[in-house]
């Protein structure tokens, strides 16, 4: 179940973002894409998970390129894809079940008792068990992030995408969001990739890296190899993220 991405370009007018990408991301890891802004990260995601057709190349999952792929076969596709959005993109006007169960409602034929089933299990997996009729607004950050990631395994999706899921936690809560990812990937055995700017978060679970550099893969390998590397421009970028001195 990995994804294998082959010569991916994207423009926008003359902006040529992505150039020429080639990674595989391997099935229960924690696959991490790393690179400063501006430099292509969010666009190879859109990419890959269906919001924007790369201009040029191949996005393969378990073989299947899903931008050759008919309208109907991407919809079922798109059903084995989960996502975590950056700031967790939680709907306002709906509870905690009500947003957990959305995906369900839009992409299956679930009847009401499977969908409130599966709602309360994965709240309880992600420890708010009880929370299902409170609304977003009376949740804390951390919490938020753990209906995003419920929202996100409820279709039990083979591929799981997320947006900076650290994104302006504390160091403690942003641990237990870490470990818990770790845990459903290995757990439900999904392909994970994440974009991360949390430093610590790609030393502590990374096990395969890309990063991203003026549009290109100027580098991948390991959180050992990362430690350890020589590449100028991975280099710098950690010593801007206060990795190293």
């Amino acid at each position: 179940m990995s994804i294998i991405i082959e010569n991916i370009h994207k423009s926008f007018g003359e902006a040529h973002v992505l150039k020429g990408i080639d990674f595989t991301f391997k099935h229960r890891e924690m696959n991490m894409i790393l690179g400063g802004s501006g430099g292509g990260k969010t666009v190879l995601l859109k990419t890959m998970v269906g919001l924007l057709p790369p201009d040029k190349g191949r996005v393969l999952y378990d073989g299947q390129d899903f931008w050759a792929l008919d309208v109907r076969a991407q919809r079922a596709l798109r059903t084995q894809i989960g996502m975590l959005f950056q700031g967790s993109a939680l709907f306002d006007s709906m509870t905690v079940e009500e947003n957990v169960a959305f995906p369900m409602q839009m992409l299956t034929n679930a009847h009401k008792g499977e969908i409130a089933d599966r709602v309360s299990y994965c709240l309880e997996r992600v420890n708010l068990p009880g929370k299902h009729k409170l609304f977003p607004s009376e949740l804390s950050g951390g919490m938020k992030k753990r209906v995003g990631i419920a929202r996100a395994i409820v279709l039990q999706p083979r591929y799981l995408f997320c947006d900076e899921p650290n994104s302006g936690l504390d160091p403690q809560t942003a641990k237990v969001i870490d470990e818990l990812l770790v845990e459903l990937t290995y757990e439900h055995e999904m392909t994970t990739i994440i974009i991360s700017h949390d430093i610590n978060s790609v030393l502590n679970i990374a096990d395969h890296i890309l990063f991203l550099y003026q549009g290109k893969k100027e580098w991948e390998g390991s959180r050992q190899q990362l430690r350890e590397t020589d590449n100028i421009p991975l280099k710098t970028f950690l010593r801007t993220s206060g990795l190293i001195t």
